[in-house]
Parts: structure tokens; C-alpha cells; sequence
């Protein structure tokens, strides 16, 4: 028997009163009768399924599952673009191939971290790269290849000087290759 044939609508008061009728209804006659095609009622077929049910102990694992999903290379800098907005990860992923998983409001939250996949495994996070705090990350300068040029600094205040006579910033090619060749 369907619920809207067992509806009588000019008794129905508000949306709240239609749910509470058909969720009566669903759980006194529908589940409660048997189905043709299934020869039991739908409650009795659902406990015969129960072993097939998979059961998460962790929601947040759950929810990563129904997240949005693109794939990505993080830069060799370990960031990764999404959507125009730039994400910065752990330097141990930098050149891998990874799958992003978000929420699209995600992506208007940087305080938000989204999440990286690799074979269905969980291997990282990435945040919103803050330009501003970026600018003031204290970086180390690379060592030189081959042997430090020869630089000539500037006097704190060269005005005294005139102009032919400003040092020359000068880099000699000597200095640049290995002793002896």
C-alpha cells in the first residue's frame, strides 16, 4: 500500500506533521510487509544484509570518501594550485603525483587545510600559502659551485664620492672556474 493512497491531505497541518505521518508509516507498514520481489519485508532483508554493512569507527574517514577529487603534481617548491588559489605542502611530496581532496567552501577558508591521497592513503595536508608571511621566511642562500666571486662592495655612503669614482662590481671569470683548468 503506498503512503500518498493512505494520505489524506486536508488533515495534514504543517510540513513537520507530513514528515512525522510518513516515517509512521515507513516504519508500522512498509518495512513491516512483505515485498514481492524480495519475498520478505524490507526490514527482514536488510537484517539478512547487515554482515555486508561496513561500519567506520573514524566519521572523518568517512567524510573523506564523498570529498571532491582531482589529481596533481606538487611543484618541486612542494606547492600545488587549486582552483587559482596556491597550496603549500611538506617538501617530502615535492614532485609527486598526488589526489586532492576538498569541499569547494574549502577553498574560501585558508585557515582550511585540504587533503593529500596517494593509492587511497592519506599522505599529507596542504595549506593557503600566505603571501605576506612568506615574505618574511628566512631563507638560506645556496652555496656557490665553484669558488666565491671576487665582489668589491659599495661604501655605506657613497655620496662623497664622485661619479667616476664608484667602485665597479666585478666578477672574474678566474675565480668562477676550477683550479688548473
Amino acid at each position: 500500500m503506498s503512503f500518498l493512497n493512505n494520505l489524506k491531505l486536508n488533515e495534514v497541518k504543517d510540513l513537520d506533521d507530513l514528515n512525522s505521518r510518513f516515517w509512521h508509516w515507513l516504519e508500522e507498514s512498509y518495512h513491516r510487509r512483505i515485498h514481492r520481489s524480495l519475498g520478505m519485508t524490507p526490514l527482514d532483508f536488510f537484517v539478512s544484509q547487515s554482515h555486508r554493512v561496513k561500519v567506520f569507527s573514524d566519521p572523518a574517514l568517512l567524510e573523506s570518501y564523498f570529498l571532491l577529487r582531482v589529481k596533481r603534481k606538487i611543484n618541486h617548491d612542494a606547492t600545488l594550485t587549486l582552483e587559482k588559489v596556491l597550496y603549500e605542502t611538506e617538501p617530502r611530496l615535492a614532485g609527486q603525483s598526488v589526489e586532492v581532496r576538498y569541499e569547494p567552501e574549502w577553498l574560501n577558508d585558508p585557515g582550511r587545510l585540504i587533503l593529500l591521497f596517494q593509492d587511497g592513503v592519506l599522505v599529507g595536508k596542504a595549506r593557503q600559502v600566505n603571501f605576506h608571511e612568506n615574505a618574511f621566511v628566512k631563507r638560506h642562500k645556496p652555496k656557490p659551485v665553484f669558488g666565491a666571486p671576487e665582489v668589491i662592495s659599495l661604501p655605506e655612503d657613497p655620496g662623497f664620492l664622485e661619479v667616476n669614482e664608484v667602485p665597479q662590481i666585478v666578477i672574474r671569470y678566474s675565480s668562477l672556474t676550477a683550479e688548473g683548468e
